[in-house]
């Protein structure tokens, strides 16, 4: 089978943001091992895009939240997915690293550059920021 004809992943991240600080998780897996990124992971069979997002937050944070706006989607050919971001609302600072994740942390968007980050996580932060403010 080709790459091109592989089948296509689903994957989901939250940018749960409180104030104009967004929540990180340090990646413990690959891809992206040891990078910071948002919450998230792999949908489940007979799982919403919005299930997910929500199951994969509390795994990751601990963090529970009702409601989720989607953001966008971005595709990736290597490792070959679909990435559907959600963002929200939250108190964040409550977050424990648990499941896939080393640690986390809560910045601004202008703290970014200072971590080793998942490709396009600042245009992922950003594009949530206009949606939620």
């Amino acid at each position: 089978m080709s790459e091109l004809s592989a089948k296509v992943q689903n994957v989901v991240s939250v940018a749960l943001f409180d104030g104009q600080r967004v929540l990180l998780i340090h990646r413990a897996k690959d891809p992206y091992k040891h990078a910071w990124s948002l919450p998230g992971g792999r949908v489940e069979a007979n799982e919403t895009l919005e299930q997910a997002a929500k199951r994969e937050l509390k795994e990751e944070t601990g963090i529970r939240i009702e409601q989720l706006t989607f953001v966008h989607t971005i595709e990736f050919e290597v490792p070959r997915y679909h990435l559907h971001v959600f963002a929200a609302k939250g108190p964040i600072d409550s977050a424990i690293a648990a499941d896939d994740a080393l640690q986390t942390v809560c910045i601004t968007i202008d703290a970014l550059n200072e971590y080793k980050t998942t490709p396009n996580l600042g245009h992922s932060i950003t594009a949530a920021m206009d949606r939620l403010f």
